[in-house]
């Protein structure tokens, strides 16, 4: 289950570093949650989990980028104490829990 510690880190990096309102993380977690509750009784980390949803919102909001404004994936690993990948690829996971459609390379994402 992830962790009330990994939702409270959550909720500081939406709206302190994004600048993003956690509605939509809140939103975001109900729809996966109703989508396949057991995705978050799986064997991965409170952390990964909640940069994989950190990284859902910051892609659906364009927020990695390395010019003004912007902040790196790895940046955001490291907020959550992450050394190495897994970030994507619990993202995906979530999002396909969510009952998401990938169109082509993107995700169809308007989570506001």
């Amino acid at each position: 289950m992830i962790s009330v510690v990994a939702l409270t880190l959550v909720i500081g990096v939406l709206e302190n570093t994004f600048g993003v309102p956690n509605a939509s993380a809140a939103y975001l977690l109900a729809v996966v949650a109703a989508g396949d509750p057991t995705v978050f009784r799986r064997r991965a980390s409170s952390a990964t989990a909640a940069a994989a949803i950190c990284w859902i919102v910051g892609k659906d909001n364009d927020v990695f980028h390395p010019g003004p404004g912007g902040m790196l994936v790895k940046d955001l690993m490291a907020h959550f104490g992450l050394v190495q990948g897994g970030v994507s690829q619990r993202a995906e996971t979530l999002m396909k829990a969510a009952g998401f459609e990938r169109s082509g390379p993107r995700w169809n994402l308007q989570l506001g």
